[in-house]
């Protein structure tokens, strides 16, 4: 397999003139669709919602808000998009926060950013402590009901007034492409979120390099939180850039009912969905083939040749009809997930990203990919390593955490940012990630261990559902540390089991799996839990202990 030249598409420095080409160019393809709570669709042009976009910008220019920073506070949602995409056309900067933070949270974070107006959701409202939460700052509710006052529909139609009798689109706002267009809270998985600024040419530069790479279908589903940059740049823009038709799902209950009614050729996801999605197929495919169970069906479609099933493609169709393609990110995917994907005819395209990258790094390609890496690099990047450090240099390189100099000193400097990720370029330029430098487990000796590598071999465990490695005290010295697991049995493998009878079982197939590794990789203690393990709002497991 080799590589081969990459997609053409078109390159914006701007939102203004990423706005004016998708106008220009699709004005009458969808744009966007989605579903309400009972099934029932909606769709925006791209002339509509470029028209929609410069409405609303016009309404904050109106009311002497453009330039200022604003905080969205909503699940995905068209109204969200808009307001989004008119705050950085109108020369501010979008604050998109994490949805599932408390009321408390999400003022600190608002007002750290020094949002000047907040763009809310009905349904999130009386959450983020109501239209008074925000120290008076001037609220917009993102509402259906377009007569609201104060609400999304309000704005739109004053903005909408002022083009008709002004015919003019942000007029007299002027755009540097290496301004601040959004602040994004990263989602660490072991510190506090950082706020990070991320340019109009370092995000438009991620989207479209995104599409050089990748080669999506013209139907994009898409439920990813846009608070994250991942879904913004990749499940929103990168397939803006050639016209595409996304579906935004705002409530992941009701994912599988939007993917059947929609019939998307492809999915931006993260693994913890691919995980969901290959055991819905499985648990079809056993019903209607029948094999024996999950775990035994997903380990000899695992050892077998790497190609489609034609009888298991035929079961995909029943259950996500039309899907072929998936673009995952946020955290490391099962190689094992994939190949079991591929089966029913989904290829699995993964890849490797970071908020302050806004965020792609590198990701796999349709016809020139390596599993069990994430990738090569993206066009506009550089890459070097200190020693296994991952540090990246290019375009796309946030402008440094907003009111934090020093921070952004210790990962920025003379243009290498420090990506905290430990990885290695191969022969062939495709890059593996083989853990995080802050996750490192040293021993009493000096040794290092990845807990990402045994969690890679552990992930395999027949009555595990999630795992965890980390170093546990076992002497007096905080340096006295061995590699210990915390194990989240799985409730269906283990129904009728004792606590004694599972422990017992993870033993015997952790001893089997110690034998393969040198001795101070060996895992030494197993904790059963009775809850899931504690994950960031990306589904990343977070670190403790």
């Amino acid at each position: 397999m080799k590589n081969y030249p990459f997609y053409a598409c078109n390159r914006y420095d701007t939102f203004q003139a990423f706005i004016e080409g998708m106008d220009k160019l699709y004005g009458e393809l969808p744009a966007i669709t989605w579903y309400d709570g009972q099934g029932a669709s909606a769709t925006r042009t791209y002339g509509q919602m470029a028209a929609d976009v410069y409405a609303v910008a016009e309404a904050l220019i109106e009311r002497g808000l453009a330039g200022k920073h604003a905080a969205v506070i909503s699940q995905n949602s068209y109204m969200a998009v808009v307001s989004m995409l008119a705050v950085i056309c109108g020369g501010g900067v979008a604050v998109p926060l994490d949805i599932e933070q408390d009321a408390a949270t999400l003022k600190s974070m608002a007002l750290f950013a020094d949002a000047e107006l907040l763009f809310i959701s009905d349904v999130l409202l009386e959450r983020a402590g109501g239209t008074g939460g925000f120290d008076g700052r001037p609220v917009v509710v993102l509402s259906d009901d377009a007569s609201l006052a104060g609400g999304f529909g309000e704005l739109l139609a004053e903005g909408n007034a002022l083009l008709a009798a002004r015919g003019r689109k942000c007029t007299g706002i002027r755009l540097d492409p290496g301004q601040t267009a959004l602040i994004v809270y990263t989602s660490g998985t072991t510190s506090v979120s950082k706020p990070v600024m991320l340019s109009h040419r370092a995000v438009l530069a991620n989207a479209s390099g995104a599409t050089e790479l990748v080669q999506m279908p013209r139907r994009v589903y898409n439920s990813l939180p846009m608070y994250h940059v991942y879904s913004f740049t990749c499940g929103l823009l990168s397939n803006m850039v050639t016209g595409c038709e996304i579906c935004f799902n705002g409530d992941i209950r009701f994912m599988m009912r939007d993917l059947i009614t929609f019939k998307p050729s492809a999915m931006v996801i993260v693994p913890l969905i691919a995980e969901v999605l290959c055991k819905k197929l499985v648990d079809f495919a056993d019903t209607v083939m029948g094999n024996k169970g999950f775990t035994a069906f997903v380990k000899k479609a695992s050892r077998g040749a790497f190609k489609y099933d034609p009888d298991l493609v035929a079961i995909k169709e029943k259950i996500v009809p039309g899907l072929n393609l998936m673009i995952c990110g946020g955290a490391h995917l099962s190689v094992t997930i994939a190949k079991v994907l591929y089966k029913f005819g989904i290829s699995v395209l993964e890849g490797y990203g970071i908020t302050e990258c806004a965020p792609i790094i590198s990701v796999n390609r349709n016809e020139y990919q390596k599993l069990g890496t994430v990738g090569i690099l993206m066009p506009g990047y550089d890459i070097k390593f200190d020693g296994e450090e991952i540090l990246v240099r290019g375009v796309c390189v946030m402008n440094g955490y907003y009111k934090q100099p020093e921070m952004t000193a210790e990962v920025l400097n003379d243009g290498w940012f420090r990506t905290g990720d430990l990885g290695y370029l191969d022969a062939d330029g495709f890059l593996s990630i083989t853990g995080r430098k802050k996750n490192l487990i040293v021993l009493k000796n000096g040794k290092k261990v990845s807990p990402e590598e045994l969690e890679e071999l552990l992930a395999g465990l027949p009555l595990a559902k999630e795992v965890m490695v980390y170093g546990s005290s076992v002497g007096n010295a905080n340096d006295d540390v061995v590699p210990a697991v915390s194990v989240y049995p799985d409730p269906e493998a283990t129904k009728g089991m004792s606590a004694y009878e599972i422990l017992s079982e993870l033993q015997k197939s952790i001893d089997a799996i110690n034998e393969k590794l040198a001795a101070y990789k060996q895992i030494r203690l197993i904790n059963i839990r009775e809850k899931e393990l504690p994950k960031t709002s990306t589904k990343k497991i977070k670190r403790t202990s």
